[in-house]
């Protein structure tokens, strides 16, 4: 079965492995008071990964993507997607959150930067570093994030040069298609709203409102309940597509975290809290985002430990180093296409949202709610 046969399956779209972003708890600044209990000594009682590698968890996973790394810089699948420029953006964005840099790092300097050349040098003059939408959005992404790093002047054109293919190839209605300027949908829309705020983050220019409003008028158009939920193509309630709406919307400044619409979805997004059995990384993953730009108890005391601990349970920590450090491939289409390497790559990216994106959530509460 073809990529494109597997993403089209059923209501709506998890994606082709993505990115994108969600970085482990900084023990210093960590804010909770009652850090909730463990019966387990061997069960950290908060996630604290940072660039020192001060958590176990990110450090082995770390260490685990750097061992799938091929000899020319880029990283491959181990399930049915074939997509080189994706794989390889996903697994550098663990690293740059844990302040591994192209030109700076601790540890894995090299890695990280044998990887954004291979990406760079992979985007074409007009931008295109994919056919597929999905990895042209998760591939620039890493760009951006690495030049927010390291202010070079390759990064910045090949970053500049991707975010431009991605503002050019938005549909009529707004969204973002398969393929450039195709009709798309909420999951796809997701991808390409993630790599414009990392773009903006990184100081690379593009016609915010050109890009934002027609945007956010294809999210309009397939939410429901006031904004709160959101659906594929459609109006609808889908628990996997809801955090990709809010985020989405979140991010362009649309609606704020004190808005009805965002606190609403926040309460339906907790009705499919982190638990055994059911492990969807590409939800865990935008909803872990939601929770933490809502912040409070809801975040604090209810989501993060029990995404963090259930990610930390599910680790592969003994073995060869074949698995050790990983995460074995997810129950839901990350893990049919991309493997164990997607899957460990968005279980670490879940695990460090407190540690790459306080600016961004400084960032995007700028804005005043609407009246």
């Amino acid at each position: 079965m073809s990529i494109r046969s597997i993403f089209s399956a059923g209501r709506f779209v998890l994606g082709a492995c993505a990115l994108l972003a969600i970085w482990v708890v900084a023990t210093a600044q960590e804010k909770k008071k009652d850090p909730p209990p463990t019966k387990d000594k061997d069960k950290p009682a908060k996630a604290a990964a940072g660039p020192d590698f001060d958590d176990a968890a990110v450090a082995d996973g770390l260490a685990w993507l750097a061992r799938q790394q091929q000899k020319d810089g880029s990283w491959k699948f181990d399930g049915s997607s074939k997509e080189t420029v994706a794989a390889t953006g996903l697994a550098l964005l663990p690293f740059l959150a844990a302040g591994e840099g192209p030109t700076k790092a601790k540890k894995y300097r090299e890695v990280v930067k044998k990887g954004t050349d291979w990406l760079a040098t992979s985007v074409r003059r007009d931008g295109r570093l994919s056919d597929f939408m999905y990895a042209q959005a998760i591939g620039t992404i890493a760009l951006c994030d690495a030049y927010q790093m390291a202010k070079t002047d390759k990064l910045k054109q090949s970053a500049t040069a991707a975010v431009g293919f991605i503002v050019n190839a938005q549909a009529k209605n707004g969204s973002w298609g398969y393929s450039p300027r195709a009709d798309g949908d909420t999951s796809i829309v997701g991808w390409q709203i993630q790599a414009l705020k990392s773009a903006e983050m990184a100081g690379i220019k593009f016609e915010k409102d050109k890009v934002y409003k027609p945007a956010n008028k294809f999210l309009e158009s397939v939410s429901d309940n006031g904004g709160s939920t959101y659906g594929y193509r459609e109006k609808g309630n889908s628990p996997t597509l809801t955090p990709v709406g809010l985020l989405s919307r979140y991010q362009t400044g649309d609606i704020t975290v004190r808005d009805d619409a965002f606190s609403k979805g926040v309460d339906f997004v907790k009705k499919s809290p982190p638990r055994k059995g059911t492990f969807d990384v590409y939800y865990l993953y935008y909803a872990t985002r939601v929770l933490y730009s809502y912040g409070g108890p809801d975040w604090e005391k209810f989501w993060n430990p029990k995404v963090r601990d259930l990610l930390i349970e599910m680790q592969d920590k003994k073995g060869d180093d074949t698995e050790k450090g990983s995460w074995a491939k997810d129950q839901a289409f990350i893990g049919i296409q991309c493997g164990r390497l997607g899957t460990t790559s968005l279980c670490l990216l879940t695990l460090q949202v407190e540690q790459r994106y306080p600016a961004l959530k400084k960032d995007v509460a700028k804005k005043e709610p609407k009246k």
